[in-house]
């Protein structure tokens, strides 16, 4: 009986320790590294932004606003195009040729690009004509990890098109539309990064090791995305990466085991959580890191 109340009461010490320097996290503007804890936390705590983000989420900040999402075709990409059409954006979308995705009618849809290629990004610029985009929404391409203890995931090609993908198809994007004077002052730059990128984090988010290409590619979208938010300050252009949080789609196949534990959640959820933060974003988030589960930051 008294090992019973002894290991009880050890498993409520620990759990309040956690409750803790979770909420010491928050208070200095850092989110939980460990999905579980993270989830378990705010669902205990029956915290409605991260568990009921419509009950924040203002839809009606988008109406009008030029939007591109770039990669709508895969993970939170279509959700990401529905909810913005909802709410009377005006939507454009760029997908690969092979892309099969279907998008609400309406939603300018600008096939065959490929991002990391110059000629493609340049294909968009020539899609808006004389408009100017408010918001750039630039997916994270559909790759998936391919660990391995031996090679630790670099192949030579492969881990070039990773880095191209990741880090390099971003600025290329960006930078065709500011050449093209296609981005003004205020508009807003939404680089889409894995909680992958964080090198602070992999000691726990360490479920993916030995593959380095895959998250040396991730981090080096982070700089990427830091050093454009430097460069384009001076315009009146905020430059934020986002977490879209931990969704059901096909780039988290394989981790189904874990949807329940660490909260998973539907692409429409993962979506509104973007766009709240999206519309949370001022000068002071410029190239910062956020978790759009929570609105707090992350470690580099």
């Amino acid at each position: 009986m008294f090992q019973k109340f002894k290991k009880t009461m050890s498993s409520t010490g620990q759990k309040m320790k956690h409750t803790s320097n979770m909420l010491k996290s928050q208070a200095s503007g850092v989110s939980e590294a460990d999905k579980k804890k993270r989830y378990q936390t705010y669902k205990g705590a029956n915290n409605e932004r991260y568990l009921y983000i419509e009950t924040v989420f203002k839809g009606a900040e988008f109406k009008a606003k030029i939007v591109l999402v770039v990669g709508g075709g895969h993970g939170i990409g279509p959700a990401l195009i529905r909810l913005l059409n909802e709410n009377h954006a005006a939507v454009m979308t760029t997908v690969p040729e092979e892309s099969k995705a279907k998008f609400p009618h309406g939603v300018q849809v600008i096939k065959g690009i490929d991002p990391a290629k110059a000629s493609d990004a340049q294909k968009i610029t020539k899609a808006l004509e004389w408009r100017k985009v408010d918001i750039v929404i630039i997916n994270e391409p559909p790759t998936i990890p391919t660990p391995n203890a031996v090679t630790c995931g670099i192949n030579g090609e492969a881990a070039h098109r990773m880095l191209d993908l990741h880090a390099l198809a971003p600025v290329n994007v960006v930078g065709s539309l500011l050449s093209a004077g296609s981005l003004k002052e205020g508009s807003k730059v939404v680089n889409i990064n894995s909680q992958d990128a964080s090198i602070a984090w992999r000691k726990v988010q360490g479920e993916v090791p030995f593959d380095y290409s895959y998250h040396m590619a991730r981090c080096a979208a982070n700089m990427a995305m830091k050093l454009l938010a430097i460069e384009v300050k001076e315009m009146g252009i905020t430059v934020v990466t986002m977490h879209p949080g931990f969704n059901k789609t096909e780039l988290s196949a394989g981790q189904e085991k874990m949807y329940d534990e660490e909260g998973a959640v539907d692409p429409e959820v993962g979506a509104m959580r973007t766009l709240h933060e999206i519309t949370r974003i001022n000068a002071k988030k410029n190239g910062k890191f956020v978790n759009v589960e929570d609105g707090l930051g992350i470690p580099w």
